[in-house]
């Protein structure tokens, strides 16, 4: 008698074994190699795959050699953050096109050392390179980039006028404003751009949003303020858009740590601040709002002087001492920055990959 796997068993191995990314785990940003000294001449990075307990399984290992090899500050705190596409299905970060201890990245121009958008696809782990500037961020900090999924692409960091935000698509490139510009890490949301700002001379820190995603010069509008002083890192914002979490990272005695903020349909409220367990709050960020209590996953900021930190997790409650799992410490020598929870598939996704399967089995029987 013939055996037959029942098809979501079938289904179930061969996603499985096509996965470099599995839904439900997640994607935590690794600079450094562990013998390399963590400087601004540039070092090796990895994109590190986590299950949510905390075990290693893999990682996608970026060249750091060749005409095709990126680097990332050692010692630049506000770099390295992730993106996940609107579409789901990938990474994203900023990078300079340099090896490791060649140059100081961030002082060099954009000519000498391009701005590159790299791209991790979560269903294979390859990695991509869609865009390479010579022109953007010349001489300044190169720090987030996001994409739609659809050849549209948005790069931020840290600069002037001529750098705030920059739209690097289909269209024609452009710089998306010039109000503010110390500009940290970037998102996707309900079809919306946002970005983190952490100050400076006559602006407002916080959480700023356009409305849907910009192809020119907009202005955006202010979502969250965090107030004088804040450091704003990564954020996350629910799917009804009422709330968000924002990892700041400056020194948890002055308000650092992992903030939770609500909106009653007219304004946004802090309602507590969490302590990352570190002096410094926290910098990378990832949240399950599957459930009927937020998960909370981050990255803590200790000074990357020091080379060591922590993949952490914790189970909102509604209260600002939910009890902190620590999930992973960094060896010495490296770092963990930016961080996404890989997103799980929606149900229809997998009812036409079912479909397909189906077909594919019914082609094989009858020939």
């Amino acid at each position: 008698m013939k055996k037959f796997l029942s098809l979501p068993i079938i289904l179930s191995a061969a996603l499985s074994a096509q996965a470099q990314f599995a839904a439900g785990n997640l994607a935590v940003l690794q600079v450094g190699n562990g013998s390399e000294t963590l400087s601004g001449l540039g070092n090796t990075f990895f994109i590190d795959q986590f299950t949510t307990g905390g075990s290693f399984v893999n990682n996608v290992i970026i060249p750091n050699s060749g005409g095709s090899s990126l680097v990332l500050g050692g010692n630049r705190t506000a770099e390295g953050y992730l993106s996940l596409a609107a579409d789901g299905l990938s990474l994203g970060f900023a990078a300079y096109r340099s090896t490791p201890g060649a140059v100081d990245i961030q002082a060099a121009t954009a000519a000498s050392v391009p701005r590159v958008f790299g791209m991790v696809d979560i269903a294979s782990g390859t990695l991509s390179q869609p865009i390479v500037s010579t022109t953007v961020y010349s001489a300044l900090s190169w720090r987030s980039a996001v994409t739609d999924g659809v050849g549209n692409y948005w790069g931020f960091g840290g600069g002037n006028a001529a750098n705030g935000g920059h739209y690097l698509g289909n269209g024609t490139p452009a710089n998306l404003q010039s109000t503010y510009v110390t500009l940290r890490s970037a998102s996707i949301y309900n079809g919306n751009l946002y970005f983190s700002h952490s100050g400076g001379a006559g602006t407002g820190t916080g959480i700023y949003g356009y409305a849907g995603l910009p192809t020119a010069a907009a202005t955006p509008t202010q979502l969250i303020s965090t107030g004088t002083g804040a450091a704003p890192s990564e954020f996350v914002i629910n799917p009804a858009a009422n709330v968000a979490f924002i990892a700041d990272d400056r020194a948890v005695g002055s308000g650092g740590g992992i903030q939770k903020w609500t909106f009653d349909g007219s304004v946004w409220s802090l309602a507590y601040t969490v302590a990352s367990g570190s002096p410094n709050g926290a910098r990378g960020l990832a949240v399950d709002f599957s459930g009927s209590n937020p998960i909370v996953y981050a990255t803590t900021g200790e000074s990357s002087g020091t080379a060591i930190n922590k993949l952490i997790t914790f189970t909102d409650n509604g209260t600002s001492t939910p009890g902190i799992t620590i999930l992973s410490t960094s060896s010495s020598g490296t770092y963990y920055r930016g961080l996404e929870l890989i997103p799980i598939p929606e149900p229809s996704t997998f009812v036409l990959a079912g479909l397909g399967a189906a077909g594919l089995l019914i082609f094989r029987r009858r020939n």
